[in-house]
């Protein structure tokens, strides 16, 4: 999400350059934070702001998509925080107190076996529902390209049967099959997740921030 100049570059937003856009500054940012909103909780959405100039919006934009299709991304990243181990009840409650909107997703991460030759690859599926309508998808991770570079993941959407199949047939049995209840909501322009976990353990919550 390319956040618009109205919000926080309002001296370059004109409709002199674009006859098809009519909008007041203040309605341009309404439509933006509708606009956002309604992405809320897809698993690549990533808020553009206007911090600094296009070109440094225009790098973050490239890092991203360069991720989501497996390139070796060059600097935009998550930052994980360790929160207090408070149930999904609390800080859905506590979301609720400050008015901000929200999404909760069910999510189910099973790890595969592999027949890589490198250790530190790996693979695993994930179901993701919200409101019980599920989607699925596999990605496989990979180590860094370069010295002291990101991992490489590699990520596509399967169907049911597939996710069934994999993980009845191929699970690792020496790993733990991961439940969560993850919330999703927006924070200063940035697409936040907090990662509750149900199973193996029950006293673990994570604050993913989009870097």
């Amino acid at each position: 999400h390319l956040t618009t100049a109205a919000e926080g570059a309002e001296a370059f937003y004109t409709c002199a350059n674009n006859e098809a856009r009519g909008e007041t500054v203040e309605q341009a940012r309404e439509i933006d934070k509708k606009t956002m909103e309604a992405w809320l909780g897809h698993p690549h959405h990533y808020v553009f702001g206007n911090e600094g100039d296009f070109e440094e919006k225009l790098r973050s934009l490239v890092t991203s998509v360069s991720r989501a299709v497996g390139l070796p991304p060059t600097s935009k990243s998550t930052t994980k925080h360790l929160l207090p181990p408070h149930p999904p009840s609390h800080w859905i409650s506590h979301l609720e107190s400050l008015s901000v909107k929200f999404e909760v997703f069910d999510i189910e991460k099973v790890y595969l076996l592999t027949s890589s030759s490198s250790d530190d690859s790996y693979t695993f599926v994930r179901r993701r529902s919200l409101n019980g309508v599920p989607s699925y998808g596999r990605t496989t991770v990979t180590p860094p390209l370069t010295p002291g570079g990101h991992p490489v993941e590699l990520k596509r959407i399967i169907t049911s049967r597939e996710y069934n199949t994999l993980t009845n047939d191929y699970p690792d049995p020496d790993r733990h099959v991961i439940l969560q209840k993850r919330i999703s909501f927006i924070h200063l322009g940035q697409a936040c997740q907090i990662h509750c976990y149900l199973s193996p353990r029950t006293d673990l919550s994570i604050l993913h921030v989009q870097g």
